[in-house]
């Protein structure tokens, strides 16, 4: 009696990962923010204008916000095994417009005459914000598993507002309303504060 052995490779092939969780990493995120009403806003200069140009004329509607576009790049570094370091800057385009009667007076040679005047606004703001914090995931990343973690940082943001308002009489542009009403204002400002995020993450390969 004769016997043989050999080896063979499997015939399904071996599961395998093809990176480790990387030390470095950029992101780059795209999208958009939605919008919100304004109902409050809305009837409070609904109610201003009434009451400069009376219940039958006056009125005031304020749009709702419209999905913004949005932007975010960010680098990350692992410092340990569930601690990372991120670092980010983001960017919003948020604009509204807002359309209404406004009655004014024009001087005249004799007494001042009131009149009606359409008004359009188109208010416009862009976000600048930089961000810095920490991550801390509550167990190891590994490849193909559900990673839970939470986050906690800095953010700085510059916002940068500009109204430009339009005014119409009888269908002709109405010179100078803006600039006496202060409806054509350009300016920006500086804000800090913190930021708390938590999640999973899931790393594919």
């Amino acid at each position: 009696v004769t016997s043989a052995a050999s080896a063979a490779p499997p015939i399904f092939k071996e599961k395998k990962y093809f990176c480790p969780i990387t030390f470095n990493s950029f992101t780059l995120n795209a999208g958009f923010l939605d919008g919100t009403d304004f109902d409050y806003l809305n009837e409070h200069l609904d109610a201003w204008s009434k009451l400069r140009c009376g219940e039958t004329f006056g009125y005031n509607t304020v749009e709702e916000i419209p999905l913004s576009p949005y932007f975010q790049v960010s680098y990350e570094r692992q410092l340990t095994p569930r601690h990372f370091l991120r670092l980010g800057t983001s960017f919003a385009y948020i604009t509204q417009a807002s359309n209404g009667i406004d009655c004014i007076s024009v001087p005249t040679d004799t007494v001042p005459l009131p009149i009606s005047v359409e008004i359009e606004r188109d208010f416009k703001v862009y976000l600048l914000a930089f961000d810095f914090g920490f991550t801390y995931c509550f167990i190891t990343p590994e490849v193909q598993h559900f990673t839970p973690y939470t986050g906690a940082g800095f953010s700085a943001v510059v916002p940068m507002t500009r109204l430009d308002t339009e005014a119409t009489y009888n269908g002709a542009p109405l010179a100078g309303y803006a600039e006496d009403h202060g409806e054509k204002v350009s300016q920006h400002d500086f804000q800090a504060g913190m930021h708390l995020e938590f999640g999973k993450r899931y790393f594919i390969s």
